[in-house]
């Protein structure tokens, strides 16, 4: 909402007399910080307000179905769309949870599409259920796809892979503190927090990194920032493939990665530092 008020602003750039509202605005300030925050809170508000009935008309009455081998989505309050996707055109299935959905139980479940029609069918990704509590998005996944399991156990990165998952941001983030402290000392002393910020992604990224073989199935877990599980059948993945670093060498770990027809370039899930043999094993799955 605030990235389309910028962009209806920037029509009238013209008009706007930009010389008057900046003094105006500079008068402004000198009132106080404090009515500053309050505006400022004031238009996140609105904002807020103003995306939550956007949402609320755009996936008004969203219904998922199965009908005829299809898979058929309806949305909408004051424009209908209807999006069928036939099931042999799904590649993968993804469930994605940003730290705070992930908090309070919440997921978003993505479907992997080689294809389709429809109002969004062309984007190759649809959203199947845009926000779901996780324990009932399991169960209807469960109802619309029963020969998948959607409860896998994971075999996690082993704890000796651990430093390969926040070691090589030093690489960039050294520079950047002492750029920080050099110019801004001594408030650039604040940038050392990003250590031990960084160290915590890491280890919360290594806590997440796993997978799981079931027959035909292979699921990868793991995460940037949101946590994503990809579960996909065999027949479906178009590539495998592993990393393997000289340090990685030393430690016998590997990383590991799958991609799936979606879009122009596919999507891919990585999983990063594995256990040498669970990687092997994935490898060894994967081929005739």
């Amino acid at each position: 909402v605030l990235s389309g008020l910028a962009a209806i602003a920037s029509q009238f750039s013209d008009i706007i007399p930009y010389e008057t509202v900046f003094h105006e605005l500079a008068d402004f300030v000198k009132v106080g910080a404090f009515l500053i925050a309050i505006s400022v809170m004031l238009i996140l508000i609105v904002a807020w307000v103003v995306s939550v009935l956007i949402t609320l008309i755009n996936y008004y009455d969203y219904t998922v179905r199965i009908e005829e081998d299809k898979l058929i989505i309806t949305k909408g309050l004051l424009e209908k769309k209807r999006i069928a996707l036939p099931l042999n055109r799904i590649q993968a299935i993804r469930i994605v949870e940003n730290p705070l959905r992930q908090l309070t139980g919440f997921a978003t479940v993505v479907v992997e599409s080689a294809g389709g029609n429809g109002e969004e069918g062309k984007d190759k990704k649809i959203t199947l259920f845009p926000l779901i509590k996780k324990q009932d998005c399991m169960q209807t996944l469960e109802d619309l796809f029963p020969d998948m399991n959607w409860n896998p156990s994971f075999t996690r990165s082993p704890k000796k892979a651990r430093p390969f998952f926040y070691r090589i941001d030093f690489i960039w983030l050294v520079p950047i503190i002492g750029a920080c402290i050099y110019f801004f000392y001594p408030y650039g002393l604040l940038s050392l927090l990003l250590i031990p910020l960084t160290i915590l992604l890491g280890v919360w990224q290594h806590k997440t990194a796993g997978y799981q073989i079931d027959g035909k199935q292979l699921a990868l877990q793991y995460r940037v920032f949101s946590r994503i599980t990809l579960i996909v059948e065999k027949k479906r993945i178009q590539s495998m493939g592993s990393t393997q670093s000289y340090f990685q060498k030393r430690k016998n770990v590997m990383s590991i990665k799958a991609t799936v027809m979606s879009g122009a370039s596919g999507t891919t899930g990585i999983v990063s530092s594995l256990e040498q043999r669970d990687a092997e094993t994935i490898l060894s799955w994967y081929e005739h």
